[in-house]
């Protein structure tokens, strides 16, 4: 399995966002994405994960606590508070639900360290 870089996360985030704004459809944004070296299923995970942290949403599967960040970081900046508040809510209920299958401890400060923007 490769691994994950920088630029496969930054690529999903762009893609990302234009699946979460309904200017791409996330099969051929995960194809797009799969051209840097990601494998197109876990571009399709990460992808998924934007589009739902965008839009406020749970998503299921799991991605690294480095694109977490990276991702918060750039909603928070292209969205404002409003856009973390929407994306702190989504990773929570990503966290709930994950809490069932597996530690997620990494994520988890990841989240605190963003929710303390909040407040």
């Amino acid at each position: 399995m490769a691994k994950i870089t920088l630029e496969n996360i930054y690529d999903c985030y762009a893609y990302g966002k234009r699946v979460a704004e309904g200017e791409l459809e996330i099969g051929t944004a995960a194809m797009k994405v799969a051209r840097t070296g990601m494998g197109e299923g876990s571009a399709k995970i990460y992808l998924r994960c934007v589009r739902s942290l965008i839009l406020g949403e749970r998503y299921t599967g799991t991605v690294n606590e480095t694109a977490i960040s990276r991702f918060l970081t750039n909603i928070f900046s292209d969205y404002g508070m409003d856009g973390l508040r929407k994306a702190l809510k989504s990773l929570e209920m990503h966290l709930e639900y994950q809490d069932m299958y597996q530690n997620l401890s990494a994520i988890k400060k990841v989240y605190e360290e963003f929710y303390e923007i909040l407040n």
